[in-house]
Formats: C-alpha cells, structure tokens, sequence
C-alpha cells in the first residue's frame, strides 16, 4: 500500500510525483508483491489514474476518536 506519498503542490508537475511512483514500483517488483494499491483524495485521483492505477468499488471507513 502506497500512503501518504506527496509533492508540495509549489513543485507539482514537474515530474517529482511521477518519479516517486516509478521508484516505488520498481521496489515492488524487487520485492515479488504482485499488486499495488494506494490512498488518494478526489483531487489526487486523475494523477494515479494517469499511473496506472484503477479505481476498487470499496469504502474507507475510520473512526477518529476512540475513547
């Protein structure tokens, strides 16, 4: 799972992102995983897309307070 990976949005589209995302995979591969998945936002989303990655009909659900 790929989490929290991101580009200050004042060096974004220069290629930084894409980058990151190709160093990662490359890593995978190396380590045999035979998936990768990660956590976007709506506004994320058309950059992981672009990547290669599909969009899984499932819901993330958190609970922020446990008390």
């Amino acid at each position: 799972i790929i989490h929290l990976l991101s580009v200050n949005p004042d060096l974004q589209r220069r290629g930084i992102g894409t980058a990151l995302v190709s160093a990662v995979e490359a890593e995978l591969r190396r380590r045999h995983a035979p998936s990768a998945s990660v956590t976007v936002t709506e506004k994320s989303a058309g950059f992981w897309r672009k990547q290669g990655f599909d969009v899984l009909p499932v819901y993330l659900m958190v609970k922020r307070r446990l008390s």
